[in-house]
């Protein structure tokens, strides 16, 4: 370290540099020289405020063309961004925060905007382009669900989503690749949202919706104006379109008031995101069957939302809107609007039903997979905690897949409830085929003791697999 750097400045030297910016305010941290911006770095661990202080280090290196000097993890380019010169001018903090379950509605505003460019892809075809909009959607929902368990301390949550995120931005590279001229740059924005927020992801959330849009999602959600559809059914189509997006604007609105009242989220606002997000599945099932001509499945696939949405008061206009669409859909292709009582065996439906007005098999599988949803999450809680101590990423993707196998349980143990036996069971079909993955990557691990997690971790997933699908075949017999 050079004299200058060594030495100290007096309390007016400090004073005059605060005055010209080149000190914090109270005078420390005096930075005129590229040896004294060293010095500030190598003090910074012991800043009172290091927000404000990194801040103000960060501003002196750009002044003084050294940026080259600060720490490499602090990921600082010479030129000031634009996303800077805003944050600075609405009075929000660019210090990169962690990724936490705050996180999650930004992470499903990303994946809906993908979403409906994926529609718009699909519509004209381009389906390689779809093909990896769909990739980039899935692991958007992997970090999603790992900001999401509670089995996992902070920074392995930040960690894992964060390394989720990146595969989504991979996805969505490829994406743009394939992309025809005009429709690269929708796709590219897409990206580059991804990777901002990745790299500085929000952390004062009440200025953040102060100054957000109105619309309170990513414009190209709003932008889709329709797309093509093969058969005669086009009316339906866009009728789909409009409810899906009506359904994103109220969650939307739900959130932003959350956000700006400064609450934390709720678990009512949980369920809210995820009956949206299962609804939102559901719309855009039928949307892709629309542009196939495949009514009937649409028809389907309408029902299975406008059921999805009625659970949620929030949506429950929309599910009217949405049975709507299914009637007028199904009067077309000859579907009934309503069940005939008298075809109900009513006597044998009774055989299998219980007092508290479920069926019994559906109450013997919501019990199988909530107790899968604890052992899932237990798992992803060792395999994080193993890859921590021996940075092995085999583990890290084991955690990432059994946090996921979670999120399916759940999905199975709510549908069951409900009495919806074949998605229960579709859903569990799901976690177990997601535990195989998970013990796939442990057991391709050079490490003998990651091998060693592996053993029996897909066995209950696969019983509790085979007992409801059973039970599913049971159903249907009567």
């Amino acid at each position: 370290m050079t004299e200058f750097a060594k030495r100290d400045f007096t309390q007016d030297e400090r004073d005059a540099l605060a005055a010209k910016g080149h000190a914090m305010p109270d005078g420390s941290y005096p930075i005129s020289t590229v040896a004294d911006l060293d010095n500030a770095v190598q003090a910074f661990g012991r800043a009172k405020n290091p927000t404000a202080t990194k801040k103000h280090i960060i501003s002196r290196a750009r002044a003084l063309n050294a940026v080259d000097r600060l720490p490499l993890k602090w990921n600082v380019s010479q030129e000031k961004t634009k996303a800077s010169e805003i944050s600075d001018a609405l009075g929000i903090s660019t210090e990169p925060a962690k990724l936490n379950d705050k996180h999650i509605p930004a992470i499903d505003d990303m994946h809906d905007a993908i979403g409906a460019t994926k529609v718009d892809q699909q519509g004209k075809g381009n389906y390689a382009t779809s093909t990896h909009l769909s990739a980039a959607q899935r692991h958007l929902k992997d970090a999603k669900s790992v900001l999401d368990t509670k089995a996992l301390n902070s920074d392995t949550k930040h960690v894992l989503a964060k390394a989720a995120l990146g595969k989504a931005s991979q996805s969505l590279t490829h994406a743009t690749r394939e992309a025809s001229a005009p429709d690269k740059s929708a796709i590219h924005d897409h990206n580059e949202n991804l990777r901002a927020f990745a790299a500085n992801p929000p952390a004062d959330f009440a200025k953040y919706n102060d100054n957000h849009g109105e619309g309170g999602r990513f414009t190209s959600v709003d932008g889709t104006t329709g797309v093509p559809v093969n058969g005669g059914h086009s009316g339906s189509l866009n009728a789909t379109v409009n409810a899906m997006r009506d359904v994103h604007r109220t969650y939307a609105d739900k959130v932003r008031a959350t956000q700006m009242s400064g609450k934390p989220m709720s678990a009512d606002m949980l369920d809210t995101a995820q009956t949206k997000n299962d609804a939102t599945g559901h719309l855009a099932d039928a949307i892709t069957s629309l542009q196939h001509d495949d009514a009937e499945a649409a028809h389907e696939s309408l029902r299975n939302a406008a059921s999805t949405l009625s659970g949620d008061k929030a949506f429950s206009s929309h599910a009217d809107t949405v049975n709507g669409i299914a009637d007028t859909l199904g009067k077309k292709i000859g579907k009934s609007l309503s069940l005939n009582f008298a075809e109900i065996d009513f006597a044998k439906m009774n055989e299998n039903h219980d007092e508290k007005g479920r069926f019994a098999a559906g109450d013997a599988i919501a019990n199988s997979a909530a107790g899968l949803s604890v052992h899932a999450e237990t798992k992803a809680k060792q395999f994080a905690d193993h890859y921590t101590a021996t940075n092995d990423k085999q583990a890290f993707h084991a955690a990432n897949k059994m946090a996921m196998a979670k999120i399916y349980a759940d999905a199975a143990q709510k549908a069951a409830e409900s009495g919806n036996l074949k998605d229960a069971a579709a859903n569990l079909a799901n976690a177990h085929q997601t535990a195989y993955s998970a013990a796939k990557n442990l057991e391709s691990s050079s490490n003998p003791d990651t091998n060693r997690l592996s053993e029996k971790l897909t066995m209950p997933y696969g019983r509790a697999q085979a007992e409801a699908q059973s039970a599913v075949t049971q159903h249907n017999a009567w």
